[in-house]
């Protein structure tokens, strides 16, 4: 009865209640996991007016990689990566960071990599999945907790 009357209270003043943590985190998800990565890039681009996400990001910490002038960029997928580390550590006190979350984050984080390195030439394309498996492997052994 409580939710209830308060909700009723705020309607009255024209303020809307508060959305439940439950859509956020469904919203995040659904960003996280089940949107494109071009999508997502593009909404990270000019984010929402929705404080509920912290959309910043530092990149990678070496988003180019190759030194025979072939490079892998791999910032979009970092940026995802930042975005759910930063997210699903904060939603609601934290309470949806767990190590599930985190492998499941991880493993999304590997496959935009690779998405990145299925338009190249085969060997290019080798190289380029070899230096997405390292970014992979250090983000396992050393980010998150």
């Amino acid at each position: 009865m409580p939710l209830l009357l308060s909700s009723l209270v705020l309607t009255l003043f024209g303020v809307s209640p508060p959305q439940p943590v439950t859509d956020a985190v469904t919203e995040l998800r659904q960003l996280v996991f089940s949107t494109s990565l071009a999508t997502f890039i593009d909404l990270a681009d000019t984010p929402p007016g929705d404080t509920r996400f912290d959309w910043s990001s530092d990149g990678c910490s070496a988003p180019l990689i190759g030194g025979t002038g072939r490079t892998f960029d791999f910032t979009n997928a970092c940026r995802r990566h930042d975005f759910s580390y930063r997210n699903f550590s904060r939603i609601d006190r934290g309470i949806w960071w767990d190590a599930p979350t985190r492998r499941r984050i991880d493993d999304k984080f590997l496959s935009d990599m690779r998405t990145n390195c299925l338009h190249r030439s085969t060997r290019d394309r080798l190289m380029c999945r070899s230096w997405a498996l390292v970014f992979y492997r250090t983000v396992r052994a050393y980010a998150g907790s």
